[in-house]
């Protein structure tokens, strides 16, 4: 007989400069379930990488103070090759064809954060 071990919950990291964005990202991703970090930037998003290599997913805004969300996006992927990434954006003309990540529409609704996380996490 085999003993099944819990699965720890996802992941999740949630990287926004916006603080009430990021408290109401946080909240609701725990409230999925999950297990969020949150950080204000990419800086802090890469320390909170290098700490915890048990992160799944990470989802960024694209519009950063410093390092913008595609370049956290291609620093975290080399630090941390199986991170799944999820960009997030409330402006639609920043998002380009050659980006082979997907992207996620601000405002959304919590449904739509879920269905991202889900979504992500199975690729």
């Amino acid at each position: 007989m085999t003993c099944a071990l819990p699965q720890s919950p996802l992941a999740v990291l949630l990287v926004e400069d916006e603080p009430l964005v990021r408290l109401a990202g946080e909240r609701a991703i725990q409230a999925m379930g999950y297990r969020p970090s949150v950080a204000a930037n990419g800086r802090e998003a890469l320390n909170l990488l290098a700490a915890d290599p048990a992160i799944d997913v990470m989802i960024t805004d694209m519009h950063l103070p410093g390092m913008n969300g595609r370049e956290l996006a291609a620093e975290a992927s080399r630090i941390h090759p199986r991170l799944k990434i999820l960009l997030s954006t409330g402006s639609e003309p920043h998002i380009s064809g050659d980006c082979a990540l997907p992207v996620l529409l601000k405002p959304y609704l919590e449904e739509d954060l879920a269905k991202a996380i889900r979504d992500v996490a199975a690729a």
